[in-house]
């Protein structure tokens, strides 16, 4: 049996054989063999660009994928770091360690990573970052320098 899968042009399409990813689905129709005798065989999950970021349990496999990777700023955060994201130029999340996907569909990322084991950081949009609704979970409070400087000490 064969069943057509539509990809919006906000939405990629994730397509699996018995649980391995295989392949990224651009927009458009797709057909998918799915013979009624093994449901497994293959399914397509269809992901929104518009959420930002690519949230799935397996993850570290799709970054596999040359095409996939291509659609994706990825963060690689070691322990003892984080990660400032940044969206069309404004903050968008403070990020713990781990790995995280974001889809260049959806804007303009850009990834800055920086250590925790520093007693202060100084940053020249400290303020933004302060301000950010992740930073009480990550910073303990902030200083202004004479030069107006704001540094934040990690929590």
């Amino acid at each position: 049996m064969f069943k057509d899968v539509v990809i919006k042009p906000h939405e990629r399409g994730l397509r699996f054989r018995h649980g391995n990813f295989i392949a990224l689905l651009p927009p458009g129709r797709h057909t998918v063999f799915t013979p009624s005798w093994d449901a497994a065989h293959e399914r397509v999950e269809v992901v929104d660009t518009r959420k930002m970021r690519l949230e799935h349990p397996q993850l570290d496999e799709l970054l596999g994928d040359y095409e996939l990777r291509m659609e994706l700023v990825v963060a690689d955060v070691a322990e003892g770091q984080r990660a400032l994201v940044f969206k069309d130029g404004q903050l968008y999340a403070i990020a713990a360690p781990g790995r995280h996907a974001y889809w260049k569909a959806a804007g303009n990322f850009e990834v800055e990573i920086y250590h925790d084991s520093y007693p202060r950081m100084a940053h020249r949009r400290v303020q933004e970052i302060v301000e950010h609704r992740d930073s009480e979970q990550w910073f303990e409070g902030q200083e202004i320098s004479g030069g107006g400087l704001v540094g934040v000490s990690n929590a």
